[in-house]
């Protein structure tokens, strides 16, 4: 078997960075993993707050009159939601 060819530098560990890792910026879109992470509670309980207009999906448009189907959500957005459950407890 042939070795496979390495962009890496010899015993360099591959893995995935964030790009908080990357670049050292929190991104202000998170997906409903992040968005769960962030909020702490599971990402299923973030897709039905979404389901249920709770929590407000960013809507990118694709260029075709169409949208991106991945939901993102604001993190300036979750973090006004956080206040207003402060609020009411």
């Amino acid at each position: 078997m042939a070795a496979q060819a390495s962009a890496l530098p010899s015993g360099a560990v591959a893995s995935r960075t964030s790009a908080t890792a990357v670049t050292g910026l929190s991104p202000r879109l998170l997906t409903v993993e992040q968005a769960a992470e962030y909020l702490a509670i599971g990402s299923d309980t973030v897709y039905g707050l979404v389901s249920q207009g709770v929590l407000r999906r960013v809507r990118i448009p694709d260029g075709n009159g169409g949208e991106l189907r991945k939901i993102l959500l604001d993190r300036q957005h979750l973090d006004r939601a956080i206040e207003a459950w402060r609020e009411r407890s």
